[in-house]
């Protein structure tokens, strides 16, 4: 274990020059864009939601929204594009907007506007409007616009909700009248429909059913009786014929016997017809009460639907009748507003960036980057170094095994290499950007310009 770790350091030491070299030209990128980064100064505004002055328990307002809810209603409508497209020409926010895209008015207004929340319960609801821009002048006109347009979307949110409430709740009155009786019609024609099949005389039809099986047994025991008498009737004859050919005369069935079975044939006919007409009856009470829980499902499913109407009547009726006390307590403005608590003002000092911090990072992700490059060479290097890649490649053990050793001037010259490497990087790195910011194009704007597209841009 001791020995990998060795081998790792060596390793390490034996490409310094490397990780010294990444964490140079990243870190001295870093500085440079941390030192050419333009100064954002922040303005923000204070405003408060204010609770009904009248409690809700004597006279409800027509318009009852959640603050969070009613805050990203606002924030919506505040940063619509035709809204932000105004108050950014109004205010002059970029310099030469004539050379911008719409949409990249629009989305860089958005990317430098900070809505911030502050709600709990049994708290009040506070939250802060922010802009940010190179100007101070332009990040306070900026917020005030903001802070005006809100307060007129919150008065037009609630008078406007307000003045439509009677209207809406009439036409719901009427509008529920006429399902109730719609459903109402709906549910007779049902019954109508299913009239034998209903859940209220399944205790009816259930016990006919009994009825009718108790019946039906009973004729199928008289025809069991009929047809033993039948029997018995065929073996005397039988007998009485049997005994009369051994005297050698002829044999007649008995009229009496005759009568008899057609008195037998007649009561079959009867009890068949009478066991027929039950087993109709049966068949069809049995798909009644069969079809009866089905019916029982959808007239249940009728009701349900018409009490819920009913239920939405009788509320449309009371809010009917609240939405006049309402409208008047908006028209008053003694529902729930927002007030102002602090006005935008011009900042006095920038707020960002922090370049001592871009720096750090910049550092960190050179030294990773830098490591990483070493991790990747060394991945990929499959080159023999140790007594033991041999034993892993080759399959075999060496008995003994010799460094490379280089001589005072190879080292000398290797290491006057990485030095004269080093300072190159770290003098002709920057004097290459320097340049090329004379005489191609100023790196800030070019920077601007790619975090722009990917969202993270600054307003001008």
């Amino acid at each position: 274990m001791t020995d990998e770790i060795r081998f790792y350091i060596s390793i390490f030491l034996r490409r310094l020059h490397i990780f010294i070299l990444v964490t140079g030209v990243v870190a001295a990128g870093a500085a440079y864009y941390a030192l050419r980064l333009p100064a954002i100064y922040t303005s923000d505004a204070l405003l408060l939601i204010e609770a009904p002055r009248i409690p809700d328990d004597l006279a409800a307002p027509t318009v009852q929204t959640n603050p969070r809810e009613q805050l990203e209603i606002i924030e919506q409508r505040l940063l619509t594009r035709a809204n932000l497209l105004d108050i950014a020409n109004d205010v002059g926010v970029f310099e030469n907007p004539e050379e911008m895209f719409p949409d990249q008015i629009v989305n860089a207004m958005r990317n430098s506007t900070v809505f911030e929340v502050r709600t709990g319960r049994d708290r009040a609801t506070i939250f802060t409007i922010a802009f940010n821009a190179r100007d101070p002048q332009v990040a306070a006109a900026v917020v005030n616009a903001y802070v005006t347009s809100v307060l007129d979307e919150n008065v037009e949110i609630r008078t406007g909700r307000a003045g439509d409430a009677m209207e809406f709740f009439a036409q719901e009155v009427d509008r529920l009248a006429e399902e109730l009786a719609r459903q109402s019609q709906r549910i007779l024609d049902f019954k109508n429909e299913n009239i034998d099949g209903l859940p209220e005389s399944l205790g009816f039809r259930m016990g006919r059913q009994e009825t009718l099986i108790t019946q039906r047994g009973a004729l199928a025991d008289q025809l069991v009786d009929i047809e033993e008498a039948r029997n018995r009737m065929l073996r005397v004859v039988n007998s009485t014929q049997n005994a009369t050919q051994t005297d050698g005369t002829a044999a007649e069935l008995p009229t009496v016997v005759a009568v008899q079975m057609q008195e037998l044939g007649v009561r079959e006919d009867r009890l068949l017809a009478e066991i027929a007409e039950i087993d109709g009856e049966l068949e069809v009470l049995e798909a009644s009460i069969a079809a009866t829980p089905g019916n029982a499902v959808a007239l249940e499913t009728l009701e349900r639907d018409y009490d819920n109407i009913q239920r939405q009547y009788d509320l449309a009726l009371r809010r009917q009748s609240e939405a006049a006390t309402g409208e008047r307590i908006e028209l008053l403005s003694k529902g729930e507003r927002i007030l102002v608590l602090n006005q935008p003002i011009v900042p006095r000092g920038p707020s960002s960036p922090n370049r001592r911090l871009i720096m750090a990072a910049g550092l960190a992700a050179g030294m990773a980057a830098g490591a990483g490059l070493i991790f990747l060479l060394e991945f990929l290097n499959r080159a023999i170094r140790r007594p033991v890649d041999i034993s892993r490649t080759m399959g075999i053990t060496p008995l003994a095994t010799l460094p490379v050793i280089r001589t005072p001037g190879e080292i000398f010259r290797r290491r006057a290499f990485v030095a004269l490497l080093g300072l190159v990087v770290l003098l002709g790195i920057p004097a290459a950007l320097w340049w090329a910011h004379l005489n191609i194009a100023p790196l800030d704007l070019l920077i601007d310009q790619g975090l722009q597209r990917i969202g993270i841009g600054q307003a001008g």
